[in-house]
Formats: C-alpha cells, sequence, structure tokens
C-alpha cells in the first residue's frame, strides 16, 4: 500500500454533481431557513420524526437534569433553556401537526402519554411570552415548566422502558470495557499503533424512510444487508493486514441523513503503516470498488482537519494522552442507540470487536526504553461524540 500525498490523489467523491444533491440533507435546517423551495413534505416529515425520536431519548437520558433554570445576565435573572429543552419547547407547539402527520402506532410506543401530558399542559406564561419572562416571574417559569419535563420523562419511562433503558446501559458499558480491552491489550503488546475511523453507508437516491416507520420485514431486510456488508468488510480487512491488523471496532447505526452505516475504529501497525489519512483512503476506496462495485460511500475520518487531536495518528505506547485517545472513540462507539435496540430482534448484534489474544508468558525481544502509560478506564471515558475536557 503505498503513501500519496492527499493532493496527489483524485477521488470520485470530490468532483462536484448537483444530481447527487439529497434534500433530506438539508431537513434538519429547515426550521432556521423555512423558505427553502426544495424541501419536500416527505423531508419535514423526516425532520419532524426525527426531532421527536431525539426528544423522547434525551428525556430517558441517564443523567437528565432539568431543562429550564434560572441564570442571571449581567446581573439580572434571565431564563436558560437548555437544547433538551428547546426541543420540548418546539414539541409543545408542533401537537396538531404531528398528531396528522403520524398516527401513534408509527411512533415509538411512550409517545401516546407523552402527546396527552403535553396537550393537557397549559402553562400560565404562554410560549409566545416565555422569552420576555422576568424577574420574579422567572421562578414560577422555571418551576412550572421544570415539572412538565419531568412528568413528560417519567411518560417516556413508563410501560417496562426504564428496566430496558438501565439494560441498554449496562450492555453500552460492557461494550466499552471490551473495546478498551482490545486497544490496551494493543498497547501492551505493540510500540507503536494507527488509529483509523471510517464511516461506512451504501448511497442512496430516494429520501429515506425513518426506522420508526419502517415495518419489521424493511427493518430486518436493511438490517441484514449491512450485517452482511460488515462481514464483507472484516473479511478484507483481515486479507489485507494480516497480522498487521491489531484490533478493529465496528458499530451499525441509523442516521436521518445516511441511513444505516456503520462506524470503524482500525488499529494498524503504526511501526510499518504511518500515514494517518492515506492508508485509510486506500481502504475506502478498496471497499467501494473491490467491494461493492461504487454502490457504497466510505468516509476517511482521519482526513478531517482537527482529527489528529483526537488521536487519530500514530500513537505511541508512551504516550500520556493514549487512555484519552483510546477513551473517546470507544465511547463514541459504544452509545447506546434505542431506535435500534428496541426493534432489533434477540440474537442480532450491532457492535462487535476483536476478540482478545491469549497472554504470553515470555514476551521475546529486548527490555522497553519507557514505562507503558496508564490509565482508569472509567476516568477517561469521553461524552458521547464530544472530546474529552480535562
Amino acid at each position: 500500500m503505498k503513501n500519496h500525498h492527499p493532493r496527489d490523489v483524485e477521488h470520485s467523491s470530490q468532483k462536484y454533481n448537483p444530481s447527487q444533491i439529497n434534500p433530506t440533507y438539508f431537513a434538519s435546517y429547515s426550521e432556521h431557513f423555512p423558505n427553502i423551495g426544495f424541501l419536500t413534505d416527505e423531508s419535514n416529515a423526516i425532520r419532524e420524526l426525527t426531532e421527536v425520536h431525539h426528544l423522547i431519548f434525551g428525556l430517558c437520558h441517564h443523567k437528565f437534569e432539568p431543562p429550564f433554570k434560572k441564570g442571571s445576565h449581567y446581573g439580572k435573572p434571565r431564563l436558560q433553556i437548555t437544547p433538551l429543552g428547546k426541543s420540548l419547547l418546539r414539541f409543545l407547539g408542533n401537537i396538531p401537526e404531528l398528531k396528522a402527520r403520524f398516527p401513534h402506532h408509527e411512533l415509538q410506543p411512550m409517545m401516546t402519554e407523552a402527546i396527552r401530558l403535553a396537550e393537557e399542559f397549559s402553562p400560565a406564561v404562554s410560549l409566545d411570552d416565555l422569552r420576555h419572562a422576568c424577574g420574579q416571574e422567572i421562578d414560577a417559569v422555571v418551576k412550572e415548566y421544570s415539572d412538565w419535563a419531568i412528568q413528560m420523562r417519567q411518560a417516556a419511562l413508563s410501560n417496562g422502558m426504564y428496566e430496558k433503558v438501565k439494560s441498554f446501559r449496562r450492555n453500552g458499558t460492557r461494550n466499552y470495557k471490551q473495546a478498551m480491552a482490545c486497544m490496551k491489550q494493543a498497547q501492551e503488546r505493540h510500540k507503536q499503533v494507527l488509529l483509523k475511523r471510517l464511516d461506512w453507508s451504501p448511497r442512496k437516491k430516494d429520501p429515506l424512510t425513518p426506522v420508526e416507520k419502517m415495518s419489521e420485514d424493511e427493518f430486518l431486510a436493511a438490517f441484514n444487508y449491512i450485517a452482511n456488508a460488515r462481514k464483507l468488510m472484516t473479511k478484507r480487512l483481515r486479507k489485507t493486514f494480516k497480522e498487521d491488523l491489531f484490533f478493529y471496532v465496528w458499530k451499525i447505526e441509523f442516521g436521518p441523513i445516511k441511513g444505516f452505516h456503520i462506524h470503524w475504529l482500525i488499529g494498524l501497525n503504526g511501526a510499518k503503516y504511518w500515514d494517518r489519512i492515506n492508508v485509510g483512503f486506500h481502504i475506502a476506496k478498496d471497499w467501494d470498488k473491490n467491494i461493492f462495485n461504487n454502490t457504497s460511500h466510505t468516509h476517511n475520518v482521519n482526513a478531517l482537519p482537527t482529527r489528529e487531536a483526537v488521536g487519530l495518528k500514530v500513537v505511541h505506547y508512551a504516550d500520556p494522552d493514549a487512555g484519552y485517545y483510546f477513551g473517546h472513540h470507544a465511547d463514541y462507539l459504544s452509545k447506546v442507540d434505542y431506535s435500534m435496540r428496541l426493534r432489533l430482534p434477540k440474537g442480532r448484534h450491532a457492535f462487535g470487536c476483536t476478540k482478545l489474544k491469549k497472554p504470553s508468558k515470555n514476551k521475546t525481544g529486548p527490555a522497553r526504553r519507557y514505562e507503558i502509560s496508564t490509565y482508569d478506564v472509567h476516568a477517561v471515558r469521553g461524552p458521547q461524540g464530544g472530546k474529552k475536557q480535562r
């Protein structure tokens, strides 16, 4: 595998093609640009359902906090609203449209009770006057809207959902520890590890159907296709790199823009493969061309300009930040995808990684010059999708 400078490599995805623009991509921005003409009714439907989906599972989050708080601005009291609170307010203002567009049976089971609570909620301060609340009125607003948010959370966690959410979180922690064990073993056994992040998805021509609106047969057919594609990519990785493939971690997810897709974290022999950008480019090109005949797209995350700061590079075994790099990516790949977990049949998996190798009693070669960096796997567990703050 040859190393080229990024500017010397011509990639077909870099060419501008207006026909490839998917209006669904712009759906999430329609609230900021309401007069965009190419937003279809189906695109708006996907955006609204995705907004409701994120709202419900934001209420189910294990670190839930009241989304309405009292703050200050230049010494004066001011109402502070978190992103979850803004989603709640948008949900409260779109109840008639949601009921008309999506019957209850097409939404998650918890939605019926949540919609009923939102319809019965009649605050003393309306949505239009909320932004103008000031003085002592803020205390009443915070209490009223926070109590309603807590009731919405209790509704979302009713009908057995609380036990399911706890089970999903335990499973996510178990996956995180498994991924961290693979990375730590590679750090202990080898001098350098090249971390690669790739995102794979089949190319889409039509607007996507949200996973919440798929029938059971449609969902299983789409998931089986992605699962079989993942097996082909795994086999290709092992054949290409052989003993230079230290570990890999994969996660199947569903997004409102990409649909079903796979996140990959790959650890290669850093003493042999050192180019953090072009090695991933050749892997992506090999997958898209030789396995899927250009019917898929693999995004090389390492090529983004800021990715080196989060460890997508050659990591030395004595690097003091190695644990933060590993924890950041392991946490991102093990985060709970509630939509997948609620619909995935028993025995099907949306997460996986390499098995741990049996430890050898005698390590060959000379003694190491530096001490291996140590870390607590719980302390370095980064926020979901965000950079670890230290």
